[in-house]
């Protein structure tokens, strides 16, 4: 997984499918959709140090921050690529507890287990890149919308319409 920041997160509320909230919190689920409404990355984010820390699986991220690069245009919109500065890492309560920190900090975590994807699975949760490709599924085929990661009530995002309709 890797590590994208958002500053002034209107621009990453207008095209991700779930509602992200700016206070600390529990991750939550989004993606981003193509026009057509099949899901192009997908990942959790959470919000510290006043910005959204978002998690997207490494074979998505470079063109998931290129995307947000083209959608961002003249916004005054901070978007900040810290894969190679920065780890995400899950503890012990996974898949809700994940943990961010800086290369130098991840040198002391504890090697990858099987223990988180056990987890995803049990609680139903679909990952990009370990499941399924990107451009092939729409969110109601891995459960995003009864998991939370769909919001019905936010308002457009890319790809929003055809969701509505599924």
């Amino acid at each position: 997984m890797d590590g994208i920041t958002f500053r002034k997160p209107k621009l990453l509320f207008d095209v991700v499918t779930g509602r992200l909230v700016a206070e600390s919190g529990p991750p939550l689920w989004w993606a981003l959709l193509s026009p057509q409404g099949k899901i192009q990355a997908e990942g959790l984010s959470t919000f510290a140090d006043d910005a959204f820390w978002l998690d997207v699986d490494t074979g998505v991220a470079a063109a998931f921050f290129k995307r947000m690069r083209m959608y961002k245009l003249r916004a005054a919109v901070e978007i900040a690529d810290l894969r190679a500065s920065h780890a995400v890492g899950w503890s012990g309560m996974a898949p809700r507890e994940r943990i961010i920190g800086t290369m130098a900090e991840a040198a002391n975590w504890a090697p990858a287990s099987d223990a988180y994807d056990r987890e995803r699975i049990a609680a139903g949760i679909a990952e990009l890149g370990a499941d399924f490709a990107p451009d092939t599924l729409f969110p109601h085929d891995i459960g995003m919308d009864l998991l939370g990661g769909v919001d019905f009530k936010k308002g457009c995002y890319i790809g929003q319409k055809m969701v509505s309709r599924m």
